[in-house]
């Protein structure tokens, strides 16, 4: 069934990519919540602006289509969720899509600001500091999530950079979060600490908020690294991707074990690319003759094109994720691998690291008829597979 109901309409409604899990759905109980405590509140919606955050596939956006939001996402497929919903529901209002890394347009009230909580409390933390500098005290801020996934701190984000912040009863395993600004437009105190920067061999690492392990190097890059630096992948490469790039660690090795290397970084993150640009400029002096793309895997975002050529690339790095925000699952990483197979030339190598509990290898081994496993250790894997 993809008919979701509120009591602002029904709307057919699909999850973009598309997923073979029956039981995943492309909304949740905590949107028909906020949206029916919305109507229920306010029988005319406030002047302004309204802003959506972190609507994965459309429930909000959708049904307050007539708002025509705003609405900040990091993942750019979750805005082409967006725009596939509306086109599937032949809905004429407009709505605009903003990138995580830019900020809310200045010069226009907001009246309300809907908030779904993600996983990573970084992101959250990153946009309540950035929305503290357009909201104002008559702005209607309301966040919701499954009731598990709303804890002190999230209440304590909420309190730190916008002002005094309340709990609905849950309802249904979800819960709503309600927020009353308190500071003067433009003059909160508090500044978002994102992007931050570690250190990686003497270097420096920039993180946006929410890039996967943006506090500290995580030890599945690391077992990848090591293995990196005792093999020479990278130096019989011409070109290579990092996919799934995250801040371009992997990639930054493989330059720096061969200067001649152009590498082609892709993730859906507009976070994820812009930290890898970042620290590709920090390290290498400028972003010649590297790429940084986004993209569900290594097609396009709307998914109807190739990034690369098919048999044009030398070498594909992936560590490659098996959360997808609350879900976990293998579509995503069996997607990379099939895709990645594609791209690579004769004698191309896909080199991937991943926990010793996924099976990988006999996905892997199906794809390519040349599979090694690289390395090992307790609690991670390098899978080395060459296309013949």
């Amino acid at each position: 069934m993809t008919i979701f109901s509120s009591l602002y309409g029904e709307f057919s409604l699909q999850r973009y990519p598309a997923t073979s899990d029956p039981n995943l759905q492309a909304w949740e109980a905590a949107d028909r919540y906020l949206l029916h405590t919305l109507a229920d509140r306010y029988s005319v919606l406030p002047d302004g602006a309204t802003v959506i955050c972190n609507d994965e596939f459309g429930a909000l956006t959708t049904a307050l289509h007539l708002q025509e939001p705003w609405v900040w996402n990091d993942s750019a497929l979750a805005h082409q969720a967006i725009a596939n919903n509306y086109e599937r529901n032949s809905l004429t209002s407009s709505w605009s899509a903003l990138p995580s890394i830019d900020d809310m347009p200045s010069g226009t009230p907001i009246g309300l600001v809907l908030i779904k909580i993600p996983k990573n409390l970084s992101l959250l933390e990153d946009q309540l500091a950035r929305l503290a500098k357009v909201v104002s005290g008559s702005t209607i801020v309301i966040g919701a999530a499954k009731a598990k996934h709303i804890h002190t701190s999230t209440l304590t984000f909420f309190e730190r950079y916008l002002g005094e912040t309340t709990t609905s009863l849950a309802k249904q395993k979800a819960r709503l979060i309600f927020c009353t600004p308190t500071k003067k437009i433009g003059l909160s105190s508090v500044e978002s600490p994102w992007p931050k920067t570690f250190a990686y061999d003497g270097r420096p690492v920039s993180n946006h908020a929410n890039v996967f392990s943006h506090r500290k190097l995580d030890q599945g890059t690391r077992f990848l690294l090591e293995q990196m630096q005792r093999n020479n992948w990278a130096s019989e490469a011409a070109t290579a991707i990092d996919l799934g790039c995250g801040n371009a660690l992997l990639g930054l090795q493989a330059i720096s074990q061969n200067s001649a290397l152009a590498c082609t970084f892709v993730d859906r993150s507009y976070m994820a690319l812009d930290s890898a640009r970042r620290n590709v400029v920090q390290w290498f002096g400028r972003q010649e003759p590297h790429q940084f793309l986004l993209g569900d895997a290594l097609r396009s975002v709307d998914g109807k094109q190739r990034l690369v050529q098919d048999g044009s690339v030398d070498l594909v790095l992936c560590n490659p994720p098996f959360h997808d925000n609350h879900v976990m699952g293998e579509e995503s990483a069996r997607k990379m691998f099939t895709q990645a197979a594609g791209a690579l030339a004769p004698g191309g190598r896909l080199v991937v690291v991943a926990n010793r509990h996924l099976h990988y290898h006999s996905v892997l081994k199906k794809l390519f008829t040349s599979y090694e496993l690289a390395a090992s250790n307790k609690k991670f894997v390098v899978h080395s597979c060459q296309k013949v």
